[in-house]
């Protein structure tokens, strides 16, 4: 097999990989009680985009090495971007969660003592 036929092959598994770590996002039952329910559904997702992210490069890099046809080249370029952008966009979010100025808590008035009746 080719180069460019292994290049097409891992794209295809890396496709199927992407999706599949979409889909048990989707389906999998959250975990856990308070702060951590649903870290399981994060972790699994993020591991699959990590294995998609590793197939992607290797496709890249395969392919990048037998010059495929220019759409190949450009479909081969897909996962690195869709990783990084994924990646850029955890930055992003956790430098606005750190950065972020709290939420303003409402003002809640004073509670007014309770009369009492006089005899």
């Amino acid at each position: 097999m080719s180069g460019t036929g292994i290049a097409k092959s891992l794209l295809a598994i890396w496709a199927g990989v992407y999706a599949a770590s979409v889909l048990q996002f989707l389906f999998l039952e959250p975990s856990g009680e308070g702060f951590t329910r649903g870290l399981n559904q994060i972790m699994a997702f993020l591991s699959w985009q990590m294995l998609a992210a590793i197939i992607g490069c290797t496709a890249w890099f395969i392919g990048r090495k037998h010059n495929p046809a220019r759409g190949l080249r450009i479909l081969l370029r897909l996962p690195l971007i869709l990783a990084g952008l994924l990646f850029g966009g955890l930055i992003l979010l956790i430098a606005y969660a750190r950065l972020a100025p709290p939420p303003e808590r409402p003002v809640q008035p004073p509670e007014q003592p309770a009369k009492t009746a006089k005899p």
